[in-house]
């Protein structure tokens, strides 16, 4: 048996603030800590965050401060604010790690592989020519070359050296 070791994951996995599955999303958007968080966008009706368990480096969520569980539970403003934030997300990521593409998509409901089926999400995961590597072919492991504290602050001195939006 190999073993992959990533003692930096301890502090998140024997931490006593994880927040409940059901109101993780909500929580995560009421909270003013945004940097312990690792929430890197705000705006009016969303908010994004790096997902603590990413497929690839910068991979990120998109997530409404409203609970919904549908894009048709959505109001029009809320959705055009979704996408437009989506737009955002992919261009920072684009500035700090220049991806080859992207891969964005949506899981509604618990059949489709939502793992928080009652609060919507879009996942924005950059991908490289070549990025499943050997560890992913052979060994069914990710090896992420950076660590989330790094990369939320990545993303945030692109994001407040940009020019404010009109």
């Amino acid at each position: 048996m190999e073993h992959l070791w990533a003692p930096w994951r301890n502090a998140y996995v024997t931490s006593n603030d994880i927040k409940s599955k059901e109101t993780l999303f909500h929580d995560l958007g009421q909270s003013t800590n945004d940097e312990e968080n690792f929430v890197f966008f705000r705006s009016k009706s969303v908010y994004a965050i790096l997902n603590r368990f990413p497929y690839n480096a910068s991979h990120s969520l998109v997530v409404p401060y409203r609970s919904v569980s549908d894009l048709r539970d959505l109001s029009q403003s809320e959705l055009q604010d979704l996408w437009n934030t989506v737009n955002q997300v992919t261009t920072l990521i684009e500035k700090a790690f220049n991806p080859h593409g992207f891969n964005v998509g949506i899981n509604i409901g618990a059949s489709s592989g939502a793992g928080i089926p009652h609060h919507l999400h879009v996942h924005v995961v950059p991908r490289w020519k070549d990025d499943a590597n050997f560890m992913t072919a052979t060994a069914e492991v990710r090896v992420h070359p950076s660590e989330l504290k790094e990369i939320y602050q990545k993303l945030t001195a692109i994001r407040d050296s940009q020019e404010p939006s009109p």
